[in-house]
């Protein structure tokens, strides 16, 4: 029996535990009227989590065959959870049912986005695996998204999830492809690891320094299409080398937790059932905002871990309603 990895079990815990707290500090800071984008805790969380958990997809995927079945299995994984979570937020809502789910499909970020984009990219990779190899599915990436990018500069589309998918299918196929060349690529670095790391961690903290959710113009020229590029370059920077970082402590540093039976048995479920937190969490971070009990969005992330644990637990007894909310 294959042993779990530790480090992808506390990196998927952390990064949903990320999530969560990203979003309590962004409808907190709504809800008072504060501009979420001032803070340095938030910012830096939103430059690498969802690329970061992207790439985790990718590492952990394996690639099969674009048959019936597989597509069936992501499907019912992904976008059922996709569908039933937009006509739960039009329910509560008060809106048109069929207008939700149409919208939610043309803009995806105003629902469970990751999972959207996640069956694109696995559908894409499994494609590209019936005719190319590890390299050419790399190389075809980079050539989907500088036409995709070209696509967005002329004619500014990027409607239907294209925009997301262009974004964060880099992420989950270098995940696929460190994990085909890991091997390779630590005997490469091996003497030099710690050399990598220092680099990496200065070129991702000065690229920090100038990131920014939504673009501004940057003052060095005033020509729109080069402040598009360079927000565009340092929001990959961030990404990419926050990976890099990643994958190279994986490899360097030993994971092997021990927090105690209880503890590590809880971080391994997490890490099993974080697209249900993903999932969930939505909803109990707006009831709890609503409450107003708490003063504090940090409360909240920790009050909303708690609830979605101990709802995940219910409804991953009950089959029918699991597959329902979760796809599984």
């Amino acid at each position: 029996m294959k042993l779990r990895d530790s480090s992808i079990d506390l990196v998927k815990f952390l990064l949903i535990f990320l999530v969560v707290l990203g979003h309590s500090i962004q409808f907190f800071d709504v809800s008072k009227n504060i501009n979420f984008d001032a803070s340095i805790l938030y910012s830096w969380i939103y430059s690498f989590h969802m690329p970061l958990f992207m790439f985790v997809s990718g590492y952990l995927y394996k690639v099969k065959s674009l048959s019936k079945h597989d597509i069936y299995k992501k499907f019912k994984l992904l976008i059922i959870p996709f569908v039933f979570w937009a006509i739960y937020s039009s329910i509560i809502n008060r809106e048109n049912v069929l207008t939700g789910i149409i919208d939610v499909f043309i803009n995806p970020d105003s629902g469970l986005w990751f999972l959207y984009i996640l069956f694109l990219c696995m559908c894409t990779v499994s494609f590209l695996k019936l005719y190319l190899s590890i390299n050419g599915i790399l190389i075809s990436t980079l050539i989907i998204i500088l036409a995709l990018l070209g696509l967005d500069i002329v004619i500014g589309y990027s409607s239907y999830g294209i925009g997301l998918y262009r974004w964060q299918i880099l992420f989950f196929v270098l995940g696929v492809y460190l994990k085909d060349k890991e091997d390779v690529l630590i005997e490469f670095i091996n003497n030099k690891r710690y050399l990598y790391l220092c680099v990496f961690l200065i070129v991702y903290g000065f690229s920090f320094l100038y990131w920014e959710r939504i673009p501004s113009e940057f003052k060095v020229l005033s020509n729109p299409l080069f402040n598009s590029l360079m927000y565009i370059m340092i929001k990959y920077t961030c990404a990419i080398f926050a990976i890099f970082i990643f994958f190279i402590m994986k490899n360097t540093i030993k994971f092997n937790f021990d927090f105690g039976v209880v503890i590590n048995k809880f971080i391994i479920w997490v890490s099993k059932n974080t697209l249900a937190f993903y999932a969930i969490q939505f909803s109990i971070i707006d009831v709890l905002i609503k409450l107003n009990w708490f003063q504090s969005s940090y409360f909240i992330s920790v009050v909303c871990f708690v609830f979605c644990a101990i709802l995940i637990s219910f409804i991953n007894r009950m089959k029918l309603l699991r597959m329902i909310c979760f796809g599984r």
